[in-house]
């Protein structure tokens, strides 16, 4: 239940800090991963003792805590991790941080009632997917594949394979772990960054939702009925078309399925935002845009003004 969720995600990293503050002396893997075993597991008791909703051992729970370059994982009933490496020619090396062969099975598999903890050393730009019900392999290298570095993006797509399968309410959360260390490569273009205003000049695509106020498409004047997943599950199937030929396929997108002024404008135009301050939009709207590179599309972004 929601309820149980809030009540795990809050305590867990009380409980975790509390046995990493009770040892002063160095921490080897091994102790790290008995300590986040016995938080979790303390944790899954207290969540089905306080809310009686919960059958005994119905407790689904997967935690990821990062030292280092090494990973441990902390998986219950059910819940799994998938760790993907990417290699040459944009393929990916998918294997399961749990105790099952991929080799043997195309499934990821169950985690048994018992808690395990396991632990793969990382060197950067892999990718942790993480989700409280057994995976598909291939639903995570086809969302990998297809959305590569847009972490909200890649977990929609997990996500929308796992709802057809029978496994009740399904969570996924997707983590990128960041390179150790970042080369500086030549700029082949001149980013269009007025470095004194502090603006940068970018095009969007909007979708209202029934949680947006107002919940109203401005073009159409229309009310707005579909809800944020809907919306993000929109943008989701053209998301790929964007990334293949940003140049041609922004405008065209934006004039057929924006809900925003800009969508009116003509051309190539459409879409654009012109030359936007830093601050003038939503707090989530600058912490993407001006990150992002010379003709980079973003990941699907949920901001205080649409999708």
């Amino acid at each position: 239940s929601a309820t149980a969720s809030d009540f795990c995600a809050k305590l867990l990293h009380t409980k975790l800090l509390l046995r990493f503050a009770s040892y002063m002396g160095k921490w080897d893997p091994g102790r790290i991963s008995a300590a986040l075993q016995a938080a979790v597991e303390e944790l899954a008791e207290e969540a089905t003792n306080s809310h009686k909703e919960l059958p005994q051992g119905s407790v689904s729970f997967v935690a990821c805590v990062m030292c280092g370059s090494v990973v441990h994982v902390v998986s219950c009933g059910g819940a799994q991790a998938v760790l993907a490496r990417q290699r040459r020619g944009g393929l990916y090396s998918v294997e399961a941080l749990t105790q099952l062969d991929l080799e043997q099975s195309s499934s990821c598999g169950v985690v048994g009632p018992r808690t395990q903890v396991l632990c793969s050393e990382v060197a950067g730009g892999e990718t942790i997917v993480l989700a409280t019900s057994p995976m598909v392999v291939g639903s995570v290298e086809g969302a990998l594949k297809a959305f590569g570095t847009r972490p909200r993006a890649i977990a929609r797509g997990v996500l929308q394979q796992m709802e057809t399968r029978p496994a009740g309410v399904v969570a996924v959360h997707v983590y990128q772990v960041l390179p150790s260390a970042t080369v500086a490569e030549p700029q082949a273009k001149k980013p269009r960054l007025d470095d004194k205003a502090g603006k940068i000049r970018c095009r969007h695509i909007v979708l209202k939702h029934i949680g947006c106020k107002p919940a109203v498409d401005p073009l159409r004047r229309k009310p707005v009925t579909r809800t944020m997943e809907e919306a993000e599950l929109a943008l989701l199937e053209v998301l790929p078309r964007l990334m293949r030929d940003p140049t041609r396929e922004f405008p065209a997108l934006a004039r057929e399925l924006s809900e925003c002024q800009s969508a009116m404008k003509g051309g190539a135009e459409a879409g654009d935002m012109g030359w936007v301050r830093k601050g003038s939009s939503s707090k989530q709207f600058d912490a993407v845009a001006f990150n992002l590179k010379v003709g980079q599309v973003s990941d699907v972004v949920a901001a205080d003004s649409g999708v």
